[in-house]
């Protein structure tokens, strides 16, 4: 039997093959899912601007990407997301049967002085898909065509990933360290030494400067005794 001719079975019987990789999936991941995650701490900044901040990056990523903002939890300080990566391999034999995309999951979360960043579930979708990625250093689950082949594969779309991810996560680290403006107002009237309990006081005066006292323009003259009670004196 040729090569075109057991792809092509291949693509006929993947129904039924998909259909049981997604009914044992969960045994099948002896390796944690393919995540990238960080702690990034933000010392002294509070959770309300830290909210702003990733409020701030999820909206200018949904300009180019509607899907990106699904969720924002200010109460719990957790935002969601979902995109996906184009994926082309240029393994050679059926490249085209796993040309399709890769979506994943955006989730960040804010508290005092930190924010949790974690991209995950990456899960491939394509004629011949290749399911939920993994750590795995070779494809884990059970191949429909050459065991090297999906190997192959496998490892491409690791590393499309981590050239579509890596800047995503820049982006990022940048924008939370933006101040908002409210953020940079509040840190401007605290250098001036106003108490940060009256930094909600909307009715705040800020310091003035006392003048410093000035010299009389006429001052009083000590008074000049008479000549004649002088020329006494000296007689």
């Amino acid at each position: 039997m040729n090569k075109k001719m057991t792809v092509f079975l291949a693509v006929l019987w993947l129904p039924l093959l998909s259909f049981g990789q997604t009914v044992t999936m969960e045994k099948l991941l002896k390796y944690p899912k393919y995540t990238f995650t960080d702690t990034v701490r933000m010392k002294d900044i509070p959770q309300e601007e830290l909210y702003a901040r990733a409020w701030g990056w999820f909206n200018e990523q949904s300009k180019t990407d509607a899907k990106f903002f699904e969720e924002a939890n200010k109460r719990y300080g957790r935002f969601t997301g979902t995109s996906s990566i184009v994926f082309q391999s240029k393994t050679k034999g059926g490249s085209d049967f796993v040309k399709g995309k890769i979506y994943f999951l955006v989730r960040v979360y804010v508290q005092d002085d930190y924010y949790v960043y974690e991209i995950t579930d990456f899960v491939h979708q394509g004629r011949i898909t290749f399911n939920t990625l993994t750590n795995a250093p070779k494809y884990p689950y059970r191949p429909i065509a050459n065991q090297e082949w999906h190997n192959m594969v496998w490892e491409e779309m690791k590393v499309t990933v981590k050239d579509n991810v890596y800047p995503l996560i820049g982006s990022l680290r940048a924008s939370m360290q933006k101040e908002s403006e409210q953020f940079t107002q509040i840190v401007s009237r605290k250098n001036s030494e106003i108490p940060l309990e009256e930094l909600h006081n909307a009715d705040i005066k800020l310091p003035v400067a006392k003048p410093e006292p000035t010299k009389e323009k006429n001052p009083v003259q000590p008074k000049k005794k008479p000549a004649s009670q002088t020329r006494k004196k000296q007689a």
